[in-house]
This record gives C-alpha cells, structure tokens and sequence, in this order.
C-alpha cells in the first residue's frame, strides 16, 4: 500500500506521471495512445528500488479522412496512356496511412485502369491513365469511398507528333 508507480509513455499521454497503489497494492493508470499508428509503449517504474515493466500496445490509423496524389504528371499525349501510374495516398486526420479502403478514380475523358482500387497496407491506390483523344486539359478525380475525401489532377493533353 502507497507505493509510487512512475508513469511514461512513448506516445500519448498518461493521467498521471506518479500513481500511489491502494490498500490491494493496486493502481489504476489512463493511458492515451498518441497519434501516430503503430506501437506504443508506457514504462512503469515501481518504488525505490526500481523494478521496472512495461506495457505495449498498437495505435491503428483513424478513418480515411485526406486523399492526395503523388507525384502526379501534369501533361501527356491524347489518346495515349500516361508514362507514370497515377498514385494515391490515402490518410486519417493524423496523417497515418490507412489500408483496406477503396478508392474511387473517374477521368473527364480517356480510360482508367483499374477505376476501383484498395489501399494497400501502406495506404496507396494506382491507376493507369490513357488520356482522351482531344487536346487540352483533362481531369482524373480520386475519392474514397464512403467519405468526403477527394482530390483531382489536370493534365494538359497535348497533339500527338508526326514523325
């Protein structure tokens, strides 16, 4: 009884940084997992002597919440297929990848390939894009289903060259 549990988390938070054991010898502890996905850990230190413990615990993304392209080309050929895989990565509010959600892509013209896609375990979706026959700017659109995530791409399409 009374005995001082020092508190540290690696993430998050803890109620308290010092917690006092009851009459059982027991000590009730809120841990708060932090942000970032993934493990977790709060070091217990107990007493004067020292005896030290630890507890783990794994923090998983939030819902998918932001969706961005990356490194996305900003012009092409018309009628053609684009030279780079369209790729999106999709994040909670935290900016955690999140995995197993699909993605929805849609072109103003031309084709996609694979039109829907599930993010992979580190958040990503790809698509290939064969731009429309006509000149000018295009659009791809990129949603996640089921929310309001969404982002779109302009590409300048441009005459395909004579040789």
């Amino acid at each position: 009884e009374g005995a001082s549990i020092a508190v540290a988390p690696s993430a998050g938070s803890a109620g308290d940084a010092n917690v006092i054991t009851d009459a059982r010898g027991q000590a009730t502890i809120h841990w708060t997992l932090g942000r970032q996905s993934g493990g977790q850990r709060l070091a217990l230190t107990v007493g004067e002597r020292g005896i030290a413990a630890s507890v783990t615990a794994r923090a998983e993304p939030g819902a998918a919440a932001n969706v961005e392209l990356q490194a996305p080309p900003t012009a092409g050929t018309a009628g053609r297929a684009l030279s780079k895989t369209i790729t999106a990565l999709v994040t909670d509010a935290y900016g955690n990848a999140v995995p197993d959600v699909l993605t929805l892509f849609t072109a103003s013209a031309g084709t996609v390939s694979a039109a829907r896609v599930m993010t992979s375990d580190k958040g990503l979706a790809a698509t290939r894009w064969t731009l429309g026959s006509q000149t000018g700017p295009q659009t791809l659109t990129a949603v996640v289903r089921g929310t309001a995530a969404k982002t779109t791409l302009t590409v300048q399409a441009a005459a395909a060259t004579r040789r």
